[in-house]
């Protein structure tokens, strides 16, 4: 089977930092509102904390079709380049989830800001295939 386009070269999301950054204010205006200024405190300390660790994971650099079901995954600051399976590959219009086969591999969600517009394009084609 002859695989054209799938080839993925990933930037930095813009998109999911504001993303999560407007959910942590709406958490921090829920929590406003029903707790007391210590509790608050703690809790935006927690948050912050939370938003950090969570944008220090790895970040996937490249993703490219090789043969059958394996797929080639390169992370950033990583030279070693691994083989995996991909899955399942949902859209959800804003963003794309891949699953992998492999269950030591957590999924990944790739942002439409990550692609040009031609490889988010085959990236959406490729989920309605998969």
């Amino acid at each position: 089977m002859y695989m054209v386009h799938r080839e993925f070269h990933l930037k930095h999301s813009r998109i999911s930092v504001v993303f999560q950054l407007v959910i942590i204010l709406l958490i921090i205006f829920i929590l406003y509102q029903s707790l007391n200024v210590l509790f608050l405190i703690f809790s935006i300390i927690l948050l912050v904390i939370s938003f950090l660790l969570f944008n220090k994971k790895e970040k996937i650099e490249y993703l490219a079709y090789l043969d059958d079901d394996v797929w080639s995954l390169k992370f950033k600051n990583n030279k070693q380049i691994y083989r995996i399976g991909i899955k399942n590959i949902l859209n959800h219009q804003l963003y794309v989830v891949i699953q992998f086969k492999q269950s030591e591999q957590k999924p990944i969600v790739i942002w439409f800001d990550q692609l040009n517009r031609t490889q988010w394009k085959n990236l959406k084609v490729l989920s309605v295939l998969k």
